[in-house]
């Protein structure tokens, strides 16, 4: 009997048909066999039970898998061994308060070893109580919270130390309390975090240092991190001594408070801080309420400092002394001082540097924006506007026998009770102020603009005073043992309510006063350009003076 065979194209479409009925097949398979997740590690019906167990027997390059839940244990990291959670709400090791809760102490631990979306908390024993990153272990750390650790020394959330190098990324470390650096602590080490959150640490005990403690030659680099609600003695959110670094770039530092200085944060010891794009705010100290710095270097571009305090001394966003910095295109906005430097003082200064920057709204005793105390400094194309002292100098005091040169800056429409609206020289210093606009600043007293007293004796060259207001000089008020030059300047449309509507002259002063231009100045009494009084003597060439008024005498 002949064998039937089927024609090849037959066979073709036969075996067309059975492969597109298994793809439908495995098409209309329940979703949870499709998508079903498997755990290493959950409470029931995985291969373990305890994570640390799990880490034990994984062989390198193993990602161990924890399902939801809770587990009780503090864990050790071994190398290319990989720790990944359900999520940061879903998972949690929780310690048993001893000691890290996650510890990574083998220098063979390196970036391919990652601890990723889970919960840390529990943690104790004497530092690291979250996470100990130590022996130069270079561990990857991921969207992790970190919370409720306390320790009796340093680092209750995070301590890198011994060589290590730590990266931090999309994290939320919070709540944790030590004597020092509660939250994170690098010391003698490195740290990169990045788009973290750091909040709500407190510092206890005797040391009480910063929220964020970077010590021992240490180098830390934040991007898009915000430390916030931090509280020390000592840098509220940023504590950095001891010849370490950090850089800062974007973020913030928010609503910290220390009770002694540096709300926001604080340096010593020949420390570093650089700050491109961060917004410092709402921190408040007795000095230097956004940022203390003591012998250390300070490097601000792009940042904004706003609402800070200085609540018993000086400094509202910044106190510097004894040191150098630069702080470039940065905005100072309503921050306070009980004192003096609403804005910023810098005391005994290296040649700081301040630099086509915008201070607005500042408040203190003296200096409503800027204070200087000895040293130098060099405020250079900045707008100051709007500034308010109590007493001396709504927009800046220079003092101490500092050399401060003040070169091309808008000092307008900030306001002082009692001397020197806008600027105050004084007890014996000196610098050069050239090319500013010096306009519509007011004083209670004398010297609507500017007042020179107590052997100053700054360079004034090419300035031009406009609409400045006071009782007495409504631009400039010259006195107490002082000859200043005054070469080129402008004086326009300023006014006296009483004496001097441009500059008065007093008490032994001796101004050289020259090539200049008093035109509209005007007195309700006397000097409508110029009054000169008590035992003084000016030197006045080839000024153009016209238009000027008094109402009782010496129309110029």
């Amino acid at each position: 009997m002949p064998t039937l065979r089927c024609p090849r194209g037959a066979r073709s479409v036969g075996h067309a048909w059975r492969a597109l009925a298994v793809a439908v097949a495995l098409l209309t398979l329940p979703l949870t066999l499709v998508h079903a997740e498997t755990y290493d590690v959950c409470s029931s019906g995985c291969p373990y039970r305890s994570v640390q167990a799990a880490i034990n027997a994984a062989n390198p390059g193993k990602t161990i898998r924890v399902g939801p839940g809770v587990y009780n244990e503090n864990i050790s990291l071994r190398p290319r061994v990989s720790v990944v959670g359900a999520g940061r709400d879903a998972t949690t090791i929780r310690g048993n308060g001893s000691g890290a809760v996650v510890k990574a102490d083998n220098g063979q631990i390196a970036r391919d070893t990652i601890v990723e979306n889970l919960t840390i908390t529990g943690g104790g024993g004497d530092r690291g109580g979250g996470l100990l990153v130590s022996s130069g272990a270079k561990p990857t750390v991921r969207n992790v919270t970190i919370r409720d650790n306390s320790t009796s020394q340093w680092g209750a959330g995070v301590v890198v130390q011994n060589d290590a190098d730590l990266l931090l990324e999309g994290s939320l470390v919070r709540n944790n309390s030590a004597p020092s650096g509660p939250g994170l602590t690098v010391t003698g080490s490195r740290a990169t975090v990045r788009d973290t959150t750091i909040e709500n640490n407190v510092s206890n005990g005797a040391a009480q240092s910063g929220a964020v403690s970077v010590q021992s030659g240490a180098t830390a680099t934040f991007s898009n991190v915000t430390i916030s609600g931090g509280r020390a003695n000592s840098g509220g959110g940023l504590r950095i001594l001891d010849g370490s670094t950090v850089t800062m770039t974007g973020g913030r530092i928010e609503n910290n408070q220390a009770t002694s200085v540096g709300g926001g944060a604080a340096l010593t010891g020949n420390a570093t801080l650089t700050l491109n794009n961060v917004t410092v705010s709402g921190n408040s100290a007795p000095t230097g309420g956004g940022l203390y710095i003591n012998s250390s270097q300070l490097v601000v571009d792009g940042s904004r400092f706003v609402n800070n305090n200085a609540s018993s001394i000086s400094g509202g966003a910044i106190y510097l002394v004894r040191v150098g910095g630069d702080i470039s295109n940065s905005t100072f906005e309503n921050n306070r001082a009980a004192q003096v430097g609403g804005a910023v003082h810098f005391d005994q200064a290296n040649n700081v540097l301040l630099l086509n920057s915008t201070l607005t709204g500042n408040t203190a005793i003296d200096g409503g924006a800027v204070y200087v105390t000895g040293g130098r400094a060099r405020i250079i194309k900045n707008r100051i506007l709007s500034n308010t002292a109590g007493q001396y100098g709504g927009g800046i005091v220079v003092t101490a026998s500092s050399a401060t040169n003040i070169r091309r800056n808008e000092i307008s429409r900030n306001r002082a009770g009692l001397d020197g609206g806008g600027i105050v020289f004084q007890r014996a210093s000196s610098g050069l102020m050239d090319g500013n606009l010096v306009s519509q600043n007011d004083a209670g007293n004398v010297g609507g603009g500017m007042t020179i007293y107590d052997r100053a004796n700054p360079t004034l060259l090419d300035n031009r005073f406009v609409g400045n207001t006071a009782d007495v000089g409504g631009a400039i008020q010259i006195e107490e043992n002082v000859a200043p030059l005054l070469d080129g300047n402008e004086f326009v449309g300023n006014v006296a309510a009483l004496h001097g509507g441009a500059l008065t002259i007093t008490l032994n002063a001796d101004p050289i006063i020259k090539n200049g231009l008093f035109k509209d100045n005007r007195a309700q009494v006397e000097g409508g350009a110029i009054y000169i009084q008590r035992n003084s003597q000016a030197t006045i060439e080839n000024n153009a003076i016209i238009g000027n008024w008094a109402a009782v005498v010496g129309g110029a």
